[in-house]
C-alpha cells in the first residue's frame, strides 16, 4: 500500500512539474499603433481599446510607443508619445506630444487585474530616440520611472494617472546605440526605491548580433543581460524571417546560445500576426506552419515563447473562427498536453515496474 501511495504521488509532482513548464511558455502582443490601418481603412476594422483585449491570450501586452526621448514639442523636452488615433489629448499646451490617455489608464488596470503584464515600448520604427551622454540616458530613466513606473515625482504629468505599468520594452530601431547599458542600470537603481520590480523586455532585429542591441561590447544585451527579463525577436521583415528556414533556425540557435552562456532573458520568437501584418507575406506563418517550429523549440529551457505584431491584425486574423493568438494558445496546450501524456505514461510503466520487483524482493514464505 505504501508503495502505490508513494507511486501517486511522485506521478503528481512529475504532472506538476510539467505542467509549470508549459506555463513558462507565453504570448505577447504590441498595442497602441493600430498598425491594420494601413491595410483595412474602414473603422470597423481599427484596433480596440486597450481594455478589450485583456480577455485575448496574451500574457504580456506592450503599449507602444514612447517614441521620442526628448520631444522639442514639450516644455523641458519631456518625451513624446504615440498612440495613433487612441490617445491624442495632450496635457497642456506645455506638452503637445505628453498626452492624459484616461481610456488606456482603465484598460492597463482591468488587464493587470486579469493577471496580464503591461509594459511602455520605448522607440518603434519611426521616432527620435537615443542618447547624447550619460546624463540623458540617466535622466529619461528618472522621467520614464515617475512618469509610467512606481516614482511618484512627477504626478501630474503622468499619462496614465494612478496606473503602475509593470516595467519597459526597449524597441530601438534608430538613432546609436550607445548608453542605453547605463539607462537599464539606472533604472533598476530607481527600482530599488521602491516596492515594485521592473520588469524589462528588449525587440532587437533577428540577424545576430543586432547592430544597436547587440549582443557585443558596449550594447545593452551584451552589458547587462542579467537585467533583461526578455527578448523578443523580430524574426520578420528581414532576411532571417521564419520562411527562410535555414537562416532562421541558425540565428534562433544563436540567440538561444547567448542566454544559455549568460544566464539570461528568455528568448521569443517575434512574428506577424497577419499575413499583411509585415513588408512580405512570405513572413507570416499558418497556425499549422507555426506549431513545426514550436515543436522544434518548445523544450529549449531558454525558450519563451510568441511575440507577435500586432493586436489590431491579430484582432483581425480570424481563423475558423478563432483569433491567431488563440491559435497559439491552443498550440501550446495541446502539444505540451501530448507530451506530458506520453511522459506520465512512460512514469507509470517505470513505476509500475519498480513496484513489482519491490514486491518480489520483499515476499517471504511462510
Amino acid at each position: 500500500m505504501f508503495l502505490v501511495c508513494y507511486a501517486y504521488i511522485l506521478l503528481i509532482c512529475l504532472k506538476n512539474s510539467h505542467q509549470e513548464n508549459i506555463k513558462s511558455h507565453k504570448i505577447v502582443t504590441y498595442w497602441g499603433q493600430n498598425a491594420v490601418y494601413n491595410e483595412l481603412k474602414s473603422k470597423e476594422f481599427w484596433e480596440k481599446d486597450l481594455s478589450e483585449f485583456c480577455s485575448y491570450n496574451y500574457d504580456t501586452i506592450i503599449l507602444s510607443f514612447v517614441n521620442t526621448f526628448f520631444d522639442e514639442m514639450n516644455k523641458d523636452k519631456m518625451p513624446g508619445m504615440n498612440f495613433a488615433f487612441h490617445c491624442e489629448t495632450p496635457l497642456s499646451s506645455d506638452y503637445k506630444t505628453l498626452f492624459r490617455c484616461k481610456t488606456i489608464e482603465n484598460g492597463v488596470k482591468e488587464c493587470q487585474k486579469r493577471g496580464k503584464n503591461v509594459l511602455i515600448s520605448l522607440g518603434g520604427a519611426v521616432g527620435n530616440v537615443g542618447f547624447k551622454n550619460e546624463a540623458e540616458a540617466k535622466l529619461f530613466a528618472y522621467r520614464v520611472y515617475h512618469l509610467f513606473l512606481e516614482g511618484s515625482e512627477l504626478p501630474l504629468l503622468r499619462p496614465f494617472g494612478s496606473a503602475v505599468l509593470n516595467g519597459i520594452d526597449l524597441d530601438i530601431e534608430s538613432g546609436d546605440y550607445k548608453y542605453y547599458s547605463l539607462f537599464v542600470q539606472e533604472i533598476k537603481r530607481l527600482e530599488k526605491t521602491g516596492s515594485q520590480s521592473v520588469f524589462i523586455s528588449a525587440a532587437p532585429q533577428c540577424p545576430y548580433p543586432d547592430y544597436l542591441l547587440g549582443p557585443s561590447a558596449e550594447h545593452l544585451l551584451g552589458d547587462v543581460p542579467n537585467f533583461i527579463d526578455e527578448i523578443y525577436v523580430q524574426f520578420y521583415n528581414n532576411w532571417c524571417n521564419t520562411g527562410n528556414t535555414v537562416v532562421f533556425d541558425d540565428h534562433m540557435v544563436k540567440w538561444l546560445n547567448y542566454s544559455r552562456d549568460n544566464k539570461g532573458p528568455k528568448i521569443y520568437i517575434g512574428i506577424p500576426a497577419n499575413i499583411k501584418a509585415s513588408g512580405n507575406p512570405q513572413h507570416y506563418r499558418t497556425p499549422q506552419e507555426l506549431a513545426v517550429i514550436y515543436s522544434k523549440y518548445k523544450e529549449e529551457p531558454r525558450f519563451g515563447g510568441v511575440m507577435i505584431w500586432d493586436a489590431s491584425f491579430d484582432q483581425n486574423n480570424l481563423i475558423a473562427g478563432k483569433h491567431y493568438s488563440k491559435h497559439i494558445s491552443d498550440m501550446f496546450n495541446m502539444q505540451n498536453n501530448i507530451q506530458s501524456l506520453a511522459q506520465t505514461t512512460q512514469n507509470l510503466v517505470t513505476i509500475s515496474s519498480s513496484i513489482a520487483q519491490d514486491s518480489d524482493n520483499s515476499h517471504t514464505d511462510v
